[in-house]
């Protein structure tokens, strides 16, 4: 018999893109919660042979909850990767990228990338179909979730808890990579970050932001610059979807990106959403008239 993991003893994580979802009521997903409040009880060696038989959504509740208790290691990562995993949420004081590699999709022989849909998912590994990641581990860097980006360009949501890639700047810069790479990101969860104020945000968001086109003629020394057909450079624009990004900024510099990014991003605050509410409710009501 294996023995126990020594148990960690963490306060539940208090970011709101780690937080599990609300429970079904089937049998499958009440065992799974239960697991996932003891994840940390479970030597990985022994576990791993179990665990690769749950379904991708047994294996997301138990993430989700053992996230929320911050009780996962670079070792027990490996218990929650599967081919059919979704939505994955890691947080942990110990992770590092060794560990976050396990959830990059990646191949055990040599796959061209266009194979992939045909090729046998035990020629895999890693989560082959991660739609969205929640991070709380602060030795993470952004080398990681560029490793990621290169290998999951499908990832539709990315959420940074507050104390996620706590090294200055790498936090930042993975979010930037990810607004810029990914083309069918629609949702950016940076609540409760301290470094997600105005002008850092617009970094990040740079490559959402609305220019006009510039084209550019291509005329040749013997060209009619009068022609109807001419060549020109003119820019594909990507076709992508409105990204939602929430943060905790005050309403004006809300109302600030929005301008900047227009249609393309849609900038969602609490804090100026309260702001606009204590506004509203201070307006005194208009003086009735007489008859």
């Amino acid at each position: 018999r294996a023995p126990k993991r020594p148990r960690t003893t963490a306060a539940p994580a208090q970011a709101p893109g780690l937080r599990a979802p609300a429970p079904t009521g089937s049998l499958l997903d009440a065992c799974a919660r239960v697991i996932g409040a003891h994840l940390d009880r479970y030597p990985p060696d022994a576990a791993a042979p179990v665990f690769s038989l749950l379904p991708g959504r047994a294996l997301e509740t138990i993430a989700a909850v053992a996230a929320e208790r911050r009780l996962f290691d670079d070792a027990l990562i490996g218990l929650v990767v599967g081919s059919d995993v979704e939505r994955l949420a890691i947080a942990g004081e110990s992770v590092t990228d060794a560990g976050l590699n396990q959830i990059v999709p990646s191949s055990a022989g040599a796959v061209a990338a266009s194979a992939w849909d045909s090729a046998p998912v035990q020629q895999f590994s890693g989560c082959l179909r991660l739609r969205a990641l929640a991070l709380d581990v602060p030795q993470a860097t952004a080398a990681f979730v560029r490793r990621l980006i290169a290998a999951a360009p499908d990832l539709e949501e990315l959420t940074l808890a507050p104390l996620a890639l706590s090294t200055p700047g790498q936090a930042p810069r993975a979010a930037a990579d990810a607004v810029d790479a990914l083309d069918k990101l629609r949702v950016l969860d940076v609540r409760g970050c301290a470094w997600a104020d105005g002008p850092t945000l617009g970094r990040v968001l740079a490559s959402r932001a609305v220019e006009p086109a510039i084209v550019v003629p291509c005329w040749g020394a013997s060209a009619d610059v009068f022609d109807d057909v001419m060549d020109t450079d003119e820019p594909t624009p990507r076709a992508r979807p409105q990204l939602e990004v929430r943060c905790d900024v005050d309403d004006l510099t809300r109302r600030r990106l929005q301008a900047r990014f227009r249609d393309g991003v849609r900038v969602v605050s609490a804090r100026a959403e309260a702001e606009r509410a204590s506004r509203a409710a201070q307006v005194p009501p208009p003086p009735s008239g007489r008859l």
